[in-house]
Protein backbone atom coordinates (compact mmCIF):
# COMPACT_ATOMS: atom_id res chain seq x y z
CA UNK A 1 0.00 0.00 0.00
CA UNK A 2 2.77 2.59 1.16
CA UNK A 3 4.55 2.01 -2.26
CA UNK A 4 1.54 2.18 -4.94
CA UNK A 5 0.50 5.64 -2.49
CA UNK A 6 4.54 6.51 -3.10
CA UNK A 7 4.42 5.61 -7.21
CA UNK A 8 0.51 7.91 -7.28
CA UNK A 9 0.84 10.67 -5.17
CA UNK A 10 4.63 11.70 -4.72
CA UNK A 11 5.64 13.52 -7.81
CA UNK A 12 2.11 15.80 -7.79
CA UNK A 13 2.53 16.38 -3.95
CA UNK A 14 6.50 17.40 -4.64
CA UNK A 15 5.87 19.30 -7.50
CA UNK A 16 2.99 21.16 -5.40
CA UNK A 17 5.64 22.50 -3.24
CA UNK A 18 4.08 21.88 0.19
CA UNK A 19 6.28 21.04 2.82
CA UNK A 20 5.95 17.73 4.65
CA UNK A 21 4.79 19.18 8.15
CA UNK A 22 1.90 21.36 5.57
CA UNK A 23 1.04 17.79 4.03
CA UNK A 24 0.78 16.31 7.24
CA UNK A 25 -2.04 19.11 8.67
CA UNK A 26 -3.39 19.86 5.64
CA UNK A 27 -4.72 16.15 5.27
CA UNK A 28 -5.65 15.54 8.81
CA UNK A 29 -8.11 18.80 8.47
CA UNK A 30 -9.28 17.78 4.76
CA UNK A 31 -9.38 14.10 4.39
CA UNK A 32 -9.40 13.50 7.96
CA UNK A 33 -11.53 15.20 9.36
CA UNK A 34 -14.00 14.54 6.33
CA UNK A 35 -13.88 10.77 7.44
CA UNK A 36 -14.71 10.62 11.03
CA UNK A 37 -17.39 12.92 10.21
CA UNK A 38 -18.72 10.63 7.99
CA UNK A 39 -18.73 7.44 10.10
CA UNK A 40 -20.63 10.05 12.98
CA UNK A 41 -23.24 10.15 10.42
CA UNK A 42 -23.69 6.84 9.59
CA UNK A 43 -21.51 6.80 6.31
CA UNK A 44 -19.32 3.65 7.31
CA UNK A 45 -17.82 2.27 3.80
CA UNK A 46 -17.51 6.02 1.91
CA UNK A 47 -15.68 7.19 5.24
CA UNK A 48 -13.59 3.97 4.76
CA UNK A 49 -12.83 5.14 1.48
CA UNK A 50 -11.79 8.49 2.34
CA UNK A 51 -9.68 7.16 5.33
CA UNK A 52 -8.23 5.26 3.00
CA UNK A 53 -6.75 8.42 0.71
CA UNK A 54 -6.36 9.90 4.15
CA UNK A 55 -3.67 6.70 4.83
CA UNK A 56 -2.30 7.28 0.80
CA UNK A 57 -1.81 11.05 1.68
CA UNK A 58 0.00 9.87 5.13
CA UNK A 59 2.33 7.85 3.49
CA UNK A 60 3.61 10.80 1.08
CA UNK A 61 5.17 13.41 3.49
CA UNK A 62 8.16 11.33 4.84
CA UNK A 63 8.71 10.74 1.64
CA UNK A 64 8.64 14.06 0.70
CA UNK A 65 10.33 15.32 3.85
CA UNK A 66 13.09 12.48 2.87
CA UNK A 67 13.20 13.81 -0.40
CA UNK A 68 13.73 17.72 0.61
CA UNK A 69 16.12 16.33 3.27
CA UNK A 70 14.28 18.14 6.09
CA UNK A 71 13.72 14.73 8.34
CA UNK A 72 12.84 16.70 11.61
CA UNK A 73 11.67 15.43 15.11
CA UNK A 74 8.62 18.11 14.72
CA UNK A 75 7.58 16.34 11.66
CA UNK A 76 7.83 13.12 13.17
CA UNK A 77 6.09 14.51 16.68
CA UNK A 78 3.11 16.35 14.38
CA UNK A 79 3.18 13.12 11.97
CA UNK A 80 2.27 10.58 15.39
CA UNK A 81 0.59 12.82 16.97
CA UNK A 82 -2.47 13.89 14.22
CA UNK A 83 -2.41 9.78 13.46
CA UNK A 84 -3.65 9.04 17.23
CA UNK A 85 -5.56 12.44 17.19
CA UNK A 86 -7.18 10.75 14.09
CA UNK A 87 -7.25 7.48 15.35
CA UNK A 88 -9.25 8.37 18.56
CA UNK A 89 -12.03 10.22 16.98
CA UNK A 90 -12.34 7.08 14.31
CA UNK A 91 -12.97 5.26 17.67
CA UNK A 92 -15.38 7.68 18.65
CA UNK A 93 -17.17 8.23 15.74
CA UNK A 94 -17.82 4.69 14.97
CA UNK A 95 -18.91 4.42 18.44
CA UNK A 96 -21.21 7.10 18.53
CA UNK A 97 -22.72 6.12 15.58
CA UNK A 98 -23.29 2.62 16.81
CA UNK A 99 -24.79 3.63 19.97
CA UNK A 100 -21.62 1.43 21.82
CA UNK A 101 -19.97 4.46 23.59
CA UNK A 102 -19.21 2.95 27.00
CA UNK A 103 -17.78 0.26 24.84
CA UNK A 104 -15.80 2.94 22.85
CA UNK A 105 -14.59 4.92 25.88
CA UNK A 106 -12.89 1.22 27.40
CA UNK A 107 -11.31 1.09 24.22
CA UNK A 108 -9.89 4.43 23.90
CA UNK A 109 -8.46 4.12 27.51
CA UNK A 110 -7.36 0.82 26.67
CA UNK A 111 -5.03 1.90 23.61
CA UNK A 112 -4.07 5.01 25.83
CA UNK A 113 -3.07 3.66 28.95
CA UNK A 114 -1.10 0.54 26.74
CA UNK A 115 0.76 3.49 24.93
CA UNK A 116 1.45 5.23 28.33
CA UNK A 117 3.27 1.59 29.78
CA UNK A 118 4.83 0.83 26.76
CA UNK A 119 6.47 4.38 26.57
CA UNK A 120 7.35 4.80 30.32
CA UNK A 121 7.73 1.25 30.81
CA UNK A 122 9.85 0.89 27.43
CA UNK A 123 8.46 -2.22 26.46
CA UNK A 124 6.43 -3.33 23.08
CA UNK A 125 4.13 -5.25 22.12
CA UNK A 126 3.17 -5.64 18.43
CA UNK A 127 -0.18 -7.30 17.83
CA UNK A 128 -0.38 -9.30 14.37
CA UNK A 129 -2.86 -9.44 11.58
CA UNK A 130 -5.82 -9.69 12.33
CA UNK A 131 -5.40 -8.16 15.98
CA UNK A 132 -4.30 -4.70 15.15
CA UNK A 133 -7.08 -1.65 15.88
CA UNK A 134 -7.67 -1.02 12.08
CA UNK A 135 -7.63 -4.73 11.05
CA UNK A 136 -10.29 -4.96 13.86
CA UNK A 137 -12.16 -1.89 12.46
CA UNK A 138 -12.54 -2.40 8.97
CA UNK A 139 -13.39 -5.97 9.46
CA UNK A 140 -16.76 -4.80 11.62
CA UNK A 141 -17.42 -2.12 9.10
CA UNK A 142 -17.05 -4.02 6.03
CA UNK A 143 -19.29 -6.71 7.72
CA UNK A 144 -21.89 -4.51 8.84
CA UNK A 145 -21.15 -5.06 12.34
CA UNK A 146 -18.81 -1.81 13.66
CA UNK A 147 -20.15 -2.45 17.42
CA UNK A 148 -18.40 -5.85 16.81
CA UNK A 149 -15.19 -3.81 15.79
CA UNK A 150 -15.28 -1.59 19.09
CA UNK A 151 -15.84 -4.68 21.11
CA UNK A 152 -12.62 -6.29 19.44
CA UNK A 153 -10.28 -3.56 19.94
CA UNK A 154 -11.52 -2.62 23.57
CA UNK A 155 -10.86 -6.47 24.45
CA UNK A 156 -7.43 -6.68 22.67
CA UNK A 157 -6.19 -3.49 23.49
CA UNK A 158 -6.73 -4.23 27.25
CA UNK A 159 -5.32 -7.21 26.44
CA UNK A 160 -2.10 -5.71 24.93
CA UNK A 161 -2.09 -3.32 28.20
CA UNK A 162 -2.01 -6.13 30.37
CA UNK A 163 0.64 -8.10 29.05
CA UNK A 164 2.82 -4.83 28.40
CA UNK A 165 1.98 -4.05 32.27
CA UNK A 166 3.33 -7.68 33.09
CA UNK A 167 6.87 -7.12 30.99
CA UNK A 168 7.17 -3.70 32.11
CA UNK A 169 7.00 -4.60 36.12
CA UNK A 170 8.92 -7.78 35.67
CA UNK A 171 11.97 -5.78 33.79
CA UNK A 172 11.67 -3.59 36.79
CA UNK A 173 11.78 -6.26 39.16
CA UNK A 174 15.29 -7.94 37.76
CA UNK A 175 16.87 -4.63 37.80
Amino acid sequence: FRQISVKLLFNPFYRSGLSANKITVLNFLTLGLCSVILFARGNELLGLLVAGLMAMVDYIDGSIARARGGNSKLGQYLDTSLDWLWLMLFIGSVSYHNNVMLIGYLALIGITFGNWVQYNGNVNLRLRFPFRITHLMVFGILTNHAAWGIIGVAVIQWYRTIQLYRRSVWNMYKE
